[in-house]
């Protein structure tokens, strides 16, 4: 069992983990040392109880109203000559989670730490009202790169979890699909420079995703992003 100090590099490392960054083998390492390394397992637990403290102070925040409305008449028109599906709906949906308040985002900064390969500047957790589905976003603006963890939840048989963006009066843009519980994706470059304002969304997809370029299953998870 290791006693030495604890490094900058290492104490980075351990808020890494605490964050839910790494990955893989990665992971692993850090998961092996923590049984051997005192001083490492306590940064550990000394970030995440930082992380779960500041994330405390952000009240949930359920989708209002106003923002309802805006996506309604903005984001989510049919395009023109486009036929409405008489099945569940995209619209359909957030106008239902705008009156059962389904969904709550609960958004942090993280500040930069000292030889952090990934420093997020803001992260944005998806969550139902049920807890059938809790999705943790993190995005780092020096690399344009979204990290998403599915932490919980996942899609019905035979259905893939699809994650959009939805900034301004743009129609919603797909980040990809969420085929694991980790996942990267690369934020477009046209809507890195409202990262701060966006809305995020995860639907439940055909395999291979959706056939129009919009959400066309049931909205899982939905919360826009609000500026700190």
């Amino acid at each position: 069992m290791s006693t030495e100090p604890l490094t900058p590099e290492d104490d980075a490392l351990a808020a890494e983990y605490a964050l839910s960054l790494l990955e893989g083998a990665e992971r692993a390492e850090v998961e092996a040392r923590l049984a051997r390394e005192p001083a490492l397992a306590a940064a550990v637990a000394r970030w995440q109880a930082a992380f779960a403290e500041l994330a405390e102070e952000v009240a949930p925040v359920p989708v209002p109203e106003r923002v309802r409305r805006r996506l309604e008449a903005r984001l989510f028109a049919p395009p023109p000559g486009a036929r409405t599906a008489a099945g569940p709906g995209w619209l359909r949906w957030l106008s239902g989670v705008a009156v059962s308040g389904a969904v709550v985002v609960a958004l942090f900064l993280v500040a930069p730490l000292p030889g952090l390969r990934f420093a997020p500047a803001f992260t944005a957790e998806l969550q139902a009202e049920d807890s059938a589905l809790d999705i943790l976003a993190s995005y780092d603006p020096g690399r344009g790169e979204l990290r998403v963890e599915r932490r919980a939840g996942g899609p019905p048989a035979g259905r893939v979890l699809q994650l959009w963006a939805l900034a301004g009066d743009a129609a919603p843009v797909s980040l990809g699909l969420l085929e694991s519980e980790a996942t990267r994706l690369v934020l477009p470059p046209e809507l890195a420079p409202v990262a701060g304002e966006l809305t995020l969304a995860v639907s439940e997809e055909p395999p291979g995703g959706s056939p129009t370029g919009l959400p066309t299953g049931q909205v899982l998870a939905a919360a826009p992003v609000q500026p700190l």
